[in-house]
């Protein structure tokens, strides 16, 4: 999440790129579509904004596989003087891959759905 949401017109680039080579083929395609649609690179340029990513939570079952999860995130948007705080949650799925220097811990994430942000009180 950090890597796909939290970025400047200096980096954004490298983080989007680092990002994609941690989830499938789909969910990239997807999120990188939605991003290029939304105009976030060309938004960070025009208005010399950023953002940064606050991570609420992250629940994963890794009791079955593909493993299951769930992040709750803040987007804060920071832009002049002015800054936003946008709530983002998704729920997600991991398999095992190979490791590498781009994926050091061997996860890729699949089924990547953003969804309304709800998370469960904590007992």
């Amino acid at each position: 999440m950090s890597l796909m949401h939290s970025h400047d017109a200096g980096n954004y680039n490298d983080r989007i790129n680092a990002a994609l080579k941690l989830v499938d083929k789909k969910v990239g395609a997807r999120l990188y579509n939605r991003m290029k649609k939304g105009g976030i690179l060309e938004h960070y340029t025009r208005f010399n904004s950023r953002t940064e990513i606050e991570v609420d939570s992250v629940v994963v079952d890794v009791s079955v596989e593909p493993y299951k999860g769930s992040i709750y995130t803040r987007q804060l948007y920071k832009y002049d003087t002015e800054s936003q705080l946008i709530p983002i949650a998704a729920d997600f799925e991991m398999i095992r891959t190979h490791r590498s220097e781009a994926n050091p811990f061997g996860l890729l994430i699949t089924n990547f759905d953003y969804k309304a942000y709800s998370p469960k009180p904590v007992r």
